[in-house]
């Protein structure tokens, strides 16, 4: 996996389950630095070890971050099984779809309003010029 896609997943991992970066670091024993590195995509290859410590503190399988494809698709799978754990099963193929498509939809604005706000960092200031 690709060091934007790994930073993606480990950001959206953590917000979904409303962890801060130092909670993350707390939980997994990976310094918050490092956390925060990698989730601006800066990070490289992730390792075994690496995987396996952020995958169990976000509760979700060490494979995610070292697949391509579809990472999201099954990001979104795992988090709406574990979070409708023992109801899962009792839901109709039409209630499993829908509440994926709500949860792509949610990580999808909130995505599109994160560049936007780094768009706007990255544009010069115009009060300063005077």
């Amino acid at each position: 996996m690709n060091k934007e896609r790994t930073g993606a997943l480990i950001k959206q991992m953590r917000e979904l389950r409303g962890l801060s970066q130092r909670k993350l670091a707390e939980l997994s024993g990976v310094d918050r630095g490092y956390i925060n590195h990698l989730e601006a995509g800066k990070g490289g290859s992730i390792s075994l070890r690496l995987a396996w410590s952020l995958a169990e503190a976000l509760e979700i399988r060490p494979s995610l971050f070292l697949q391509e494809g579809a990472f999201f698709e099954e990001a979104i799978d795992s988090e709406v099984k574990t979070f409708f754990s023992n109801d899962w099963e009792g839901l109709s193929d039409d209630e499993k779809d829908w509440l994926r498509r709500s949860i792509r939809m949610v990580i999808e604005r909130k995505r599109e309003r994160i560049e936007r706000q780094a768009d706007k960092k990255c544009q010069p200031d115009k009060k300063k010029r005077g």
